[in-house]
Order: structure tokens, then C-alpha cells, then sequence
């Protein structure tokens, strides 16, 4: 007997949990996937302000700010690359993240219309476990 698909009608109980099963071990996999990655901007998010509230005790005023954070942290890892001598000046913050895994959270003052901005940026690093503050690093 065959539906008008073309497929058999006839399937025996063996067959239809063999197809059930199958079905099962291909949505587990997508539904985790969905999951991790609303975890991770959930941790992103959280790191986030976290950090924000860290720069407030330093009397920075956030809401003027662009922040940018990515689980890769290329801003960070741009920044070391384009300065040299950052490792002589940061020395001591740098080595309170040797074998850390941690969001690198990039603050810079928003620029405002005909005026020349300089200083301001901050980088704030929190351990992606925990979510504390692990250092910050105010640019000049």
C-alpha cells in the first residue's frame, strides 16, 4: 500500500520508533545549540554591566559611551598588536590574566559633533566564569 507520496503506509511499530528515535538525537543537538548561544549573549550582557558598574567607582560616565565586547575579544587583541610598548605599561594588569578566560570589555567616550576627542577608553576584563572584575586598564 502506498500514500500519495509514494511512501508505504505500512510501517510496523520497529520501524516508526527507529524514525522517532533518529528524529530525537537530530532536535536534542539544535535545541542545545539554540540554548548556548542565548547563554553566551546572556553572559555577554551580564559581563557587560558588570563592567560598567566597575568604571562608575571610577567616575566614568558610561551612558556616554560605545562598548564593544565579542566572544573573541578582537578589540583587545588588536589593540595589544598595535601597541608595543603596551606590555612595559601594563606590565602588572597583563599578568592578572595569564591562563584566565575572560570577556575584554572596550569602553570609548562617544565622540560629540565638532569636537576632537582624545583619552577616555578603558578596557574592563571579567573572568567569563565567575563574572568578576579581573582588572581594568584606563587608556590615556
Amino acid at each position: 500500500m502506498t500514500s500519495t507520496w509514494g511512501i508505504s503506509s505500512v510501517c510496523t511499530f520497529s520501524t516508526m520508533s527507529t524514525w522517532m528515535g533518529m528524529l530525537l538525537v537530530l532536535a536534542v543537538p539544535l535545541g542545545c545549540a539554540k540554548y548556548d548561544s542565548r547563554m553566551a549573549t546572556f553572559e555577554r550582557d551580564e559581563a557587560i554591566n558588570i563592567a560598567g558598574m566597575e568604571l562608575k567607582k571610577y567616575g566614568y560616565r558610561i551612558y556616554d559611551m560605545d562598548v564593544e565586547a565579542d566572544a573573541g575579544n578582537r578589540t583587545w587583541e588588536e589593540y595589544l598588536q598595535s601597541t608595543p610598548d603596551f606590555t612595559r605599561q601594563y606590565g602588572q594588569e597583563l599578568a592578572k590574566l595569564e591562563g584566565r578566560h575572560y570577556w575584554a570589555i572596550y569602553f570609548s567616550p562617544r565622540p560629540k559633533p565638532d569636537t576632537l576627542q582624545g583619552g577616555g577608553d578603558a578596557f574592563v576584563f571579567v573572568e567569563r566564569e565567575s563574572l568578576s572584575v579581573l582588572s581594568v586598564i584606563r587608556l590615556k
